[in-house]
């Protein structure tokens, strides 16, 4: 037996131990932006996954949802001596399902033209240059909050009166009938404090995604904190902005 023989090769671990570790921890990855976003997006930057990205998705199309079946639990349709709870109501499903597809749409195209026009201003800036792809993800991970969002304002909707509406009035598609519903849920709705925190939450929430964006620009392409929040502010309002045309268009 000759001398290299005796030499035993030391035991390689799996390749798949570290994907798959990877794909477990890129599930705290929404997390662990709201909590402690600056090392967060490190450790995203390093290893932009997809997996958790799709967990922001999913969790929030399923609060949606739920949100969506709170506001319904709100609405009594009255016909004559009847009186149904617009969850039971036959076209509830149908606008469930218009519902999800919006949450899903809406949350889509603002992590696409957001983080677009991010990707497009750090040329304009002349910063590091980055990859697309990773640098999509990273910033699609600044969405977390919705989740927190959505699960806050959904509380808040629980908390609203009933609002009673005739339902002839309610399927009807007349346009001065349907203002008419619009009119008489705010007048129910509008005045209550409920209301007037979702909305003050809404500016919050959109001025924390601005910071997480300017951090996910600062560890992601080594931007000075000032530029990269200045960055994030106008291709955020600038998104907004783009969305909205887009949402006319389709």
């Amino acid at each position: 037996m000759t001398q290299l023989e005796n030499i035993e090769e030391p035991p390689k671990a799996p390749d798949v131990l570290v994907p798959e570790h990877q794909r477990r921890r890129a599930l705290m990855y929404p997390l662990e932006v709201i909590i402690s976003p600056l090392k967060a997006f490190k450790e995203i930057a390093q290893n932009p996954s997809f997996i958790g990205l799709l967990l922001i998705f999913s969790v929030f199309m399923l609060l949606s949802g739920g949100q969506e079946y709170v506001r319904a639990s709100k609405i009594i349709l009255d016909s004559g001596a009847q009186s149904v709870s617009l969850l039971y109501y036959d076209s509830f499903v149908s606008r469930f399902a218009v519902v999800l597809i919006r949450s899903f749409y809406g949350l889509f195209l603002n992590w696409v033209t957001y983080a677009g026009i991010l990707f497009l201003l750090l040329r304009v800036f002349n910063e590091k240059s980055v990859p697309l792809r990773p640098f999509l993800i990273v910033v699609g991970y600044t969405f977390s909050i919705l989740i927190l969002y959505v699960a806050i304002s959904s509380v808040l909707i629980s908390t609203f009166p009933q609002v009673h509406l005739e339902l002839s009035l309610w399927t009807s598609s007349v346009p001065d009938d349907m203002r008419t519903v619009i009119d008489l849920v705010n007048q129910a709705w509008g005045p209550t404090v409920a209301s007037s925190l979702i909305t003050i939450l809404s500016y919050a929430f959109q001025f924390w995604l601005m910071l997480l964006g300017a951090v996910a620009l600062h560890v992601s392409t080594e931007t000075k904190w000032a530029k990269a929040a200045l960055i994030s502010i106008v291709a955020y309002l600038a998104s907004i902005i783009l969305t909205g045309l887009l949402s006319t268009i389709f």
